[in-house]
């Protein structure tokens, strides 16, 4: 039987945490004035995701980013 050893890290950057505080401070704050099927609150909130999975998470794996 054959293994494979390999080094898998996920690094999150020291500001996502901040980050994420302060977009659910906002979405808390503007709710009561949104409507409930107004779309514009999931798209702000599926954007901060994008960004922080774009820029503030790292996947590496045997040394390469992926």
């Amino acid at each position: 039987m054959n293994s494979v050893t390999v080094h898998f890290a996920v690094r999150v950057s020291w500001w996502v945490k901040p980050y994420l505080i302060a977009a659910s401070l906002y979405v808390r704050a503007v709710s009561p004035f949104l409507d409930v099927d107004d779309d514009r609150l999931d798209g702000f909130v599926e954007q901060q995701a994008e960004f922080v999975r774009r820029n503030g998470i790292r996947v590496i794996c045997d040394g390469k980013r992926i």
